[in-house]
């Protein structure tokens, strides 16, 4: 290994294919633990949940028994095709079959995404809404993976860099870096990181948190209520929880939206904190 000079191109590009190797790895074991504990558990399929297999299985409408084989097999495939690119065995090859299975991923995605199956992604991570459709981000993460195995069949000299022996620890190093922020960034695509304590969404919390009130029932039956409300509103945060004050003919009304409850559900609480005086009549 050489201490040479960085090449950001090139470091940029092996972090690229490398991230999206290691997301496939992370999806292949994913199902294949499901897989195993679904082995584990034979002859309960009566008792399995039904959002088992997101959105993609809902699509297609394929049963328990015949999940179990597919997910297996998309699995395997997937370990193959993570483990070759993040080594760097053929990268032509692996480059191409991660372009392939990036394919799959945003056509089977689109379609449900167009039927509006429920279910979400189911890829990696379990979906925060069981019965929200496919995303836009999951869709862009399928293109991603389509885009970084195009990138290493076609430029392979360049992302080979990072498995080279005349490699420099700087582009090493660099590679390494961006590969783990890209990881993250697919992650996030499915289901956003929170913070272990709050439940918060690291990226963009307030606006997180203003969404899943929106979405809430409390919401709407208090604004139903105690509405009409003027435009706009105020935020502050009180510990774990948002609170997001709307002014309406004579009071505001404060909600509270915490996930500090049982599965980091949203919860919402609302409050009349003040009445307004509403000034001398006309």
């Amino acid at each position: 290994m050489l201490a040479g000079p960085l090449n950001p191109p090139q470091a940029a590009l092996s972090g690229v294919v490398l991230g999206s190797g290691a997301l496939l790895l992370l999806a292949a074991a994913a199902k294949l633990g499901r897989t195993a504990r679904r082995a584990a558990a034979r002859g309960q399929d009566a008792g399995e949940d039904a959002g088992e297999g997101g959105a993609i299985r809902a699509a297609l409408r394929i049963g328990p028994s015949r999940w179990r084989r597919v997910e297996l097999i998309a699995g395997l495939v997937e370990t193959a095709t993570g483990a070759a690119v993040c080594l760097g065995y053929r990268p032509a090859v692996a480059g191409t079959a991660m372009a392939i299975q990036g394919t799959i991923f945003l056509s089977l995605l689109t379609y449900a995404r167009l039927v509006k199956a429920p279910g979400g992604c189911a890829c990696v991570r379990r979906p925060e809404h069981p019965g929200a459709t496919v995303g836009r981000p999951a869709q862009a993460r399928a293109g991603f993976l389509l885009a970084a195995g195009v990138t290493q069949a076609v430029g392979a000299p360049l992302t080979q860099r990072w498995w080279g022996s005349g490699s420099a620890v700087a582009e090493r190093i660099a590679a390494a870096a961006i590969a783990l922020g890209v990881l993250a960034a697919l992650l996030e695509a499915e289901q956003p990181w929170r913070t272990p304590r709050c439940g918060r969404r690291i990226l963009s919390p307030r606006r997180d948190a203003f969404a899943a009130l929106a979405r809430h029932g409390t919401f709407a039956a208090v604004s139903a209520a105690a509405g009409p409300f003027a435009g706009g509103h105020t935020h502050r945060r009180d510990g774990c929880a948002d609170e997001f004050a709307f002014r309406a003919t004579g009071r505001v009304v404060v909600f509270r939206v915490s996930r500090t409850g049982p599965g980091g559900a949203p919860a919402v609480q609302a409050r009349v904190e003040a009445v307004l005086d509403p000034g001398p009549a006309a």
